[in-house]
């Protein structure tokens, strides 16, 4: 039977290996013995030998066994190792996948406020006519300005999380999120410098 190479196996493996080995041999050796027929004196000396053989191989099993218990107990010693370890990398992963989680759920909520925001300027300014600004536009103006503040205030914050955390995803992510900010911002001002430019001055009413 062909065995892989031992340089491939850990020492478990070679131990277990040479232990195979003894085995089959001590048996071979053993059913050797037993098939020689006791009748002629040339066949007591073949299977005194070979019972030599074999009882050699009977205290080499000895030995193989003791390294097959020692690297049996080695093997488990490192298994319980390897199992604390994972363990506590698991706990670690379980805790930064929660972490993870709950910054991209941030960048969810403020993505849909972003577009919401960025749909109310423009609900703004499709209602606000050439005349100038309307006490109730002007109102409106000041709360999208609120409100953008909050959120840009906001995608800062967790750009700041997401660099901190070491996330180049996510904070390339905010950072989108902040340029689509600031042009929902620049929109805003526009806005308001267009209707503030078509208001009517003191001496249009006169």
């Amino acid at each position: 039977m062909a065995h892989p190479p031992q340089h491939k196996l850990t020492a478990f493996g070679q131990a277990a290996l040479a232990l195979d080995e003894e085995l089959e041999r001590f048996r071979e050796l053993t059913e050797a013995a037993e098939r020689i027929p006791l009748t002629t004196r040339r066949n007591l000396e073949r299977a005194a030998r070979l019972a030599d053989e074999a009882t050699e191989s009977q205290q080499r099993l000895g030995t193989r066994m003791q390294e097959f218990i020692a690297a049996l107990g080695a093997s488990r010693e490192r298994n319980e190792q390897c199992a604390q370890v994972m363990a506590q990398r698991r706990q670690e992963i379980e805790q930064r996948l929660g972490e993870v989680t709950a910054l991209f759920r941030r960048l969810a909520s403020l993505g849909e406020s972003a577009r919401t925001i960025t749909q109310a300027i423009r609900t703004i300014g499709e209602g606000a006519g050439e005349e100038g600004p309307t006490p109730e536009v002007l109102v409106q103006l000041d709360e999208a300005q609120e409100t953008l503040t909050i959120i840009v205030t906001a995608a800062g914050e967790l750009a700041t999380a997401a660099q901190d955390a070491g996330l180049a995803e996510l904070f390339g992510e905010v950072d989108a999120l902040r340029q689509q900010l600031n042009a929902a911002r620049n929109k805003l001002n526009l806005l308001r410098k267009r209707l503030e430019e078509a208001a009517p001055t003191r001496d249009d009413l006169n």
